[in-house]
């Protein structure tokens, strides 16, 4: 999973916070069974890690090992590059891990989550650029152009892939944000509607 979004062109860096949970059987120190033996159960080891990034063109993937001792083929990639004054960045934790035989979920990643942020937390993201090309079909090109006009004071600052993103907006700049988080689940506050009384209804 991962996550695309553009910095403004004046931020040096960014900074990744990556986090996820890995479960294992383990007994109990606390919980027995009936016969007075430790009973097994799962435990959560939080994992993760948080680093900073310079910005700048990067051709190639870098990549990065949150846990190196205990996991080392859990990376995050990132991928930089200007567009016109500004940054568009892409974002990815991977499992690289191969699943043993037996235990499988010994090697899943569980609860994973990836923050975004500037290191001193000012507002660095801004809406990202609005897609454009000459080479779409006219149908097509017409209808993307009447949703940019439908939406234009709606601020995207992020693109979540196979993930949803919850974005912190900045209070004193709706065209600021200073985080983008990812969410595996989805969330929208959806402003109370009436419905028509059919008194009122001209049908």
């Amino acid at each position: 999973m991962g996550l695309s979004f553009c910095v403004d062109g004046q931020a040096p860096e960014i900074q990744i916070q990556a986090q996820w949970g890995r479960y294992e059987r383990k007994e109990s120190g606390s919980i027995t069974t009936e016969a007075g033996n430790p009973k097994t159960v799962w435990v959560r080891t939080p994992m993760g890690g948080t680093k900073t990034f310079a910005l700048q063109e990067r051709v190639e993937k870098l990549d990065w090992v949150p846990c190196p001792q205990d996991a080392p083929e859990v990376v995050i990639t990132l991928k930089s590059r200007r567009l016109k004054d500004d940054w568009i960045v892409t974002v990815f934790l991977e499992n690289r891990q191969l699943e043993p035989e037996k235990n499988r979920d010994g090697a899943w990643l569980f609860q994973p989550e990836l923050k975004i942020t500037s290191p001193d937390k000012t507002a660095i993201f801004v809406r990202k650029p609005l897609p454009t090309s000459t080479k779409l079909d006219d149908s097509v090109r017409f209808e993307q152009q009447s949703l940019q006009l439908l939406y234009r004071n709606i601020q995207e600052f992020a693109v979540g892939h196979n993930t949803s993103i919850h974005t912190d907006v900045d209070s004193q700049d709706k065209t600021r944000a200073h985080r983008l988080k990812t969410s595996v689940i989805p969330r929208y506050e959806v402003p109370q509607t009436t419905p028509p009384m059919k008194s009122k209804s001209p049908d």
